[in-house]
């Protein structure tokens, strides 16, 4: 939820300060390479919150095992956060040509990529973190450190960008992630899922009980067993989540060949399709959190997981709920587009194109919803195979949609 809410609040104070939309769509590339290229990376979330979900053994063995599992995402999480900050700063105008951004609008983008994609490390990090509160079952902590640092962006871009536009609001979202990111590790921390010592890393804690040590043992490479945990998650959902990037990026690159008014609807229909769908992933880390436990009681009574009463009895939970959490999604998002335009742009013809666009909001949201909640089930299942056939057959049917130039003929309703 943290990147899409600053992404949503840059958009509103981006939108409302810019009478001329040239900086709101702006946002629109900006935003699309920061929020779709962390999502690439959100198999570490999946993978984290799966480990730390299905630690089993005892009290100690348990702990070993999640703090192993964490010093991993976490290890990972820095050197990818820095590789992807470094790829923000140095290419983010070429990527924006290839997308076939209009090149009066890369410049003001480039700066807001460059800002925001130094916090990336902090972002990926606290991502980790956060996966592995969810998998502990600790969702409180989590969603009080995400309205602390929407606050901090809230107050940043209230301050900063009446007087810097588009740059204010970068530095004010790269500042809410650092502080997102510290908040996440004193959480982590708190709770005992760290790694106290170097002795846990090889799995010496859960013998010893653990000791007080340093958070740098956190810099330790993680083990070649942790690797390869990692690998049965971030192997296929790589694919998955990357057939969802490459999507999203073509999407964007169609709207942005459609000038700056669409570009800058397009840019408020993401920001705020991305900050409520976020409120439908609870179903899917609920899955994730849930199921793999009944699945191991299932086990040890020797049934498999789909047959095992428990697991059907809380998917059809899941499913219901899914339901009323899509409709209502849908039609949040249909009212807000549809009735208070002008809270996202002062721009007539921006508001217009939203107002025209209000019931297909409505549609994404309900359909985003289920595949969010089935995601997590197959994930939990860890059927693989059944989540690569479902996004391969979507993406298919989406890059045909492109190819066929439903954009060009229909605007941001293609």
């Amino acid at each position: 939820l943290a990147s899409p809410t600053m992404s949503l609040v840059d958009t509103a104070f981006v939108g409302l300060g810019d009478s001329g939309g040239l900086e709101l769509a702006a946002l629109s590339p900006g935003t699309a390479l920061c929020d779709t290229l962390v999502l690439f990376f959100n198999f570490l979330w999946v993978a984290t919150t799966g480990l730390v979900a299905s630690a089993s053994g005892d009290a100690r063995e348990k702990t070993a095992r999640v703090r192993t599992a964490m010093h991993g995402a976490m290890y990972a999480a820095s050197l990818l956060g820095v590789a992807l900050a470094i790829f923000l700063a140095t290419q983010s105008p070429a990527a924006m040509a290839f997308m076939g951004v209009d090149p009066a609008v890369i410049a003001p983008a480039a700066h807001y990529i460059a800002i925001r994609g130094a916090a990336m490390p902090f972002q990926l990090v606290g991502m980790a973190c956060n996966a592995g509160m969810l998998g502990a079952g600790d969702s409180k902590a989590s969603l009080l450190i995400t309205l602390a640092a929407a606050a901090v962006n809230l107050v940043g871009d209230w301050l900063l960008c009446p007087k810097t536009g588009i740059v204010g609001a970068a530095w004010a979202t790269a500042a809410s992630l650092v502080v997102y990111c510290a908040l996440q590790i004193l959480a982590a921390w708190r709770k005992g899922m760290l790694p106290r010592s170097a002795a846990c890393l090889s799995g010496g804690e859960g013998r010893q009980g653990g000791q007080a040590g340093s958070p740098l043992s956190l810099l330790r490479p993680p083990s070649r067993g942790t690797v390869a945990a990692f690998m049965g998650y971030c192997g296929p959902y790589s694919f998955a989540m990357s057939t969802r990037v490459i999507g999203i990026l073509a999407v964007a690159s169609a709207a942005a060949r459609l000038g700056a008014t669409p570009l800058g609807a397009h840019q408020v229909l993401g920001s705020l399709f991305f900050f409520l769908a976020c409120w439908g992933e609870p179903l899917g880390q609920t899955a994730q959190s849930m199921i793999p436990p009944l699945v191991r009681r299932g086990a040890g009574a020797g049934l498999s997981p789909k047959s095992s009463a428990a697991v059907r009895s809380l998917i059809g939970l899941l499913a219901r709920v899914c339901i009323g959490v899509s409709v209502l999604l849908g039609l949040a998002g249909s009212a807000l587009l549809g009735g208070f335009p002008g809270f996202f742009t002062s721009s007539a013809e921006v508001a217009g194109e939203l107002l025209r666009l209000s019931p297909m909001m409505a549609v994404v949201l309900v359909f985003s919803c289920i595949n969010v909640l089935i995601d997590g089930i197959l994930l939990s299942l860890r059927d693989m195979r059944a989540l690569i056939a479902i996004t391969s057959c979507t993406f298919s049917v989406q890059m045909a949609c492109l190819l066929l130039g439903l954009p060009d003929m229909l605007g941001l309703v293609g």
